[in-house]
């Protein structure tokens, strides 16, 4: 069944635009790769906030971040709209990237699904 006509263009500036996995792996090697963007830029990006009662919010500027059971640092970030999910996870510490694209809106993505997508990497 097709998803119903929704015009994303209200929401280009957050991300409401079409691409591909392959897009979103060459966008992912700019934050990975080292002399796209500054050190200092990365860690602005990548850094939790912290709230004024002291609490990480576990988000930094676009990414969500954590570190997983090997103790390696990840972002991740994920998003859908009416047709469609996509999740993008990075692991810092070995340069892995996981892009998952589904076009089904109620598909089941998250974080630990691409976690377990990396562990049959390892």
């Amino acid at each position: 069944m097709n998803a119903p006509y929704v015009d994303n263009s209200y929401k280009w500036a957050g991300g409401g635009f079409l691409s591909t996995p392959e897009d979103l792996l060459r966008f992912a090697n700019g934050h990975i790769a080292p002399g796209y963007l500054q050190a200092e830029t990365l860690e602005l990006l990548f850094t939790s906030q912290t709230l004024r009662d002291g609490r990480e919010t576990g988000y930094g500027i676009g990414w969500r971040s954590y570190t997983n059971d090997h103790g390696e640092r990840i972002i991740s970030h994920g998003g859908g709209s009416v047709g469609g999910r996509t999740i993008l996870t990075l692991n810092r510490d070995t340069g892995l990237i996981v892009a998952i694209v589904a076009n089904l809106s109620s598909a089941p993505m998250s974080g630990e699904l691409a976690g377990r997508i990396e562990e049959l990497f390892r």
